[in-house]
């Protein structure tokens, strides 16, 4: 049962981090042309 609950979790922590990815794109962008991927782009 853990180890149910254990993949669950993962696959929704990667389909959250897929989409915010998707909806900080635009952002980073802009960030990128500015010059500043320190501050805006986190691995």
């Amino acid at each position: 049962m853990f180890w149910c609950m254990a993949g669950l979790f993962l696959l929704l922590w990667l389909f959250l981090g897929f989409v915010y990815n998707k909806l900080t794109a635009s952002s980073e962008k802009d960030c990128a042309d500015k010059g500043e991927t320190e501050e805006c782009f986190y691995d």
